[in-house]
């Protein structure tokens, strides 16, 4: 009965592996200690494990508390890499474009507004990422902050909107800038991390209504 419930357990909670097999394992130990508990008070051992598996709760009453913890840390885990990929992202393009041989002093057209709006939307993201992680630091582990996926995914989208918008603008005005290879290594890896970022917590957005 044990490994029943801990195996429709395990199929029924997505998120962090690590964290995922710590949250099962804890969910085994515990069972394992109550039937423990109910054999040496004198119960036989079928009824002891049958006991402790309907005091543990069924598995529709366990999923959201579990899941929630797993939402909680899918959250941080994407604010702490979103950062770390910004504090790099963020240098390595401007030296892109400043060193970028097509570039000139005085863009035309909207670049220079799209430069601005980039980086606005980069400052934003970043600092989503911050108040995410400060926000989930004592959050409850049966209740993830709605806003925080919702806010990560905002950013997301319009990080590949303002990115779609400079693109289309550059390869009308002057296409050779996307030409040089570390300015289009720097546009291949800010759309990753936007998209990524935009659709990682479609699943916990969709659980919280």
């Amino acid at each position: 009965m044990i490994d029943g419930l801990i195996r429709d357990l395990d199929h029924a909670l997505h998120g962090p592996a690590r964290t995922k097999r710590r949250l099962i394992e804890e969910a085994r130990a515990g069972l394992l200690d109550a039937a423990d508990a109910y054999a040496s008070a004198g119960f036989d051992r079928a009824d002891a494990t049958r006991r402790a598996v309907a005091e543990f709760g069924t598995v529709a009453e366990l999923a959201p508390v579990y899941q929630a913890e797993l939402d909680i840390t899918r959250l941080r885990v994407t604010a702490i890499a979103l950062l770390v990929v910004l504090s790099v992202l963020a240098p390595f393009a401007n030296l892109a474009w400043d060193h970028n041989p097509q570039t000139m002093p005085n863009m035309p057209g909207l670049i220079p507004l799209i430069g601005k709006m980039l980086v606005a939307v980069t400052f934003a993201t970043g600092l989503t990422a911050i108040v995410v992680l400060l926000g989930t630091s004592r959050a409850r582990v049966d209740r993830v902050p709605g806003w925080g996926p919702r806010a990560l995914q905002l950013t997301g989208h319009c990080g590949l909107l303002a990115l779609t918008f400079g693109l289309v603008t550059l390869a009308d005005t002057a296409p050779g800038v996307l030409r040089w290879p570390p300015f289009l290594a720097t546009v291949v890896l800010a759309v990753m991390t936007f998209f990524v970022v935009a659709i990682r917590h479609q699943g916990a957005t969709r659980r919280l209504g």
